[in-house]
């Protein structure tokens, strides 16, 4: 006679049947299956680590109280010989006094804005942690008007 199992009311034969059949590929198949389980595991730390970079991606400067109406204008310099030299066309970090001038007079929507100027001047310094170890950093300056401030 063929044995049953049940729990809870539910059959569950063919179901005891398949996890028999899986532990036994498994002892069988070592190797093929450490692989297979290793790469399982890898893909999803990779997913994991993805996940959470898009998540820290998209609450960048969530700590605003306006987070949703705070924008940054870049600079595009587009060469007219780019193609023929073999340049690039460059986007810079900043934006000119002028231009804001230019966007509050032809844009009502716009509250209030800052102007953002890299002066290209760097710092290079280094800081001993608690470990010993010695962190370099670069320190770029910029220079800002007062709304800036307020806008922050």
């Amino acid at each position: 006679m063929r044995e049953r199992h049940i729990l809870l009311g539910i059959e569950f034969g063919l179901f005891a049947h398949h996890f028999k059949l899986a532990f036994r590929n498994l002892r069988k198949y070592k190797t093929q299956n450490i692989i297979s389980i290793i790469g399982l595991a890898v893909g999803f730390v990779c997913f994991a680590f993805s996940a959470l970079w898009i998540r820290y991606e998209m609450s960048y400067d969530n700590f605003h109280a306006n987070a949703d109406r705070i924008y940054r204008v870049h600079v595009a310099l587009h060469k007219w010989n780019a193609e023929e030299t073999g340049t690039e066309n460059v986007v810079e970090l900043r934006t000119p006094y002028a231009l804001i001038n230019w966007l509050k007079s032809n844009y009502p929507e716009i509250e209030d804005a800052s102007g953002i100027i890299a002066l290209g001047t760097r710092f290079i310094g280094t800081i001993r942690g608690y470990c010993g170890n010695v962190e370099t950093f670069i320190c770029e300056v910029i220079v800002v008007n007062q709304v800036y401030v307020i806008l922050v």
